[in-house]
């Protein structure tokens, strides 16, 4: 399966993204691969270059995992998970439900990577 790991701490992506390798799925997000230095250190095309790359991806994407976090963080993991839902994509948050939409009756919801990986595979 291709997934796009949506989330507000990049250690947490990157050892879901390994976690899933592991399980035989590609992993089609790229926003964790580097150290994020923030937007203001950012130029104005290389911002939209960013947000390009990650809408494409979440587009080749078969499904979006969400990483929750222990606090309510605003970001792109919630952009994200509304373009992969806006395709008609499945959506499964690892973790605590952080906000309304993610309370929709097509969003799955896990406790485990495993847990979340298989909601993703049966949808």
């Amino acid at each position: 399966m291709k997934v796009y790991v949506a989330a507000h701490d990049r250690w947490a992506a990157l050892y879901l993204k390994a976690f899933l390798i592991l399980r035989g799925n590609e992993v089609l997000s790229t926003w964790h691969d580097a150290e994020f230095l923030g937007m203001e250190a950012m130029e104005d095309k290389a911002r939209a270059d960013a947000a390009d790359r990650d809408i494409a991806e979440i587009t080749a994407a078969d499904g979006l995992l969400l990483i929750a976090g222990p606090d309510k963080y605003s970001g792109g993991k919630f952009v994200e998970a509304g373009i992969a839902l806006g395709q008609g994509k499945p959506v499964c948050v690892l973790g605590r439900l952080e906000n309304c939409l993610l309370c929709a009756r097509c969003v799955r919801q896990a406790s485990t990577p495993e847990g979340a990986i298989l909601r993703l595979e049966r949808a």
